[in-house]
């Protein structure tokens, strides 16, 4: 399968990197399916708009800046894939 969503996946790998966590712990911090945590990482889909605003409040939360400026710059980065 090709990913589509590359740009998306390529967020979420470098974010997982950057703060030395895995995809589990990213669906635990997020309340999302560990198993639609690697459908992103391998850019098999973006999330529905409810796992998207859990995702980034989760990850907003871990990088500790504010919750509208990442939603922000990461729906620049969806924008790539779509």
């Amino acid at each position: 399968m090709i990913a589509k969503n590359k740009h998306f996946a390529e967020y979420i790998k470098t974010f997982l990197k950057e703060y030395s966590l895995s995809a589990r712990q990213l669906a635990l911090l997020s309340g999302l399916e560990h198993a639609s945590i690697g459908q992103y990482m391998r850019g098999e889909r973006l999330p529905r708009i409810s796992s998207f605003i859990y995702l980034i409040k989760a990850i907003s939360k871990k990088k500790c800046v504010n919750f509208k400026d990442e939603i922000y710059d990461v729906t620049l980065i969806i924008s790539k894939d779509i």
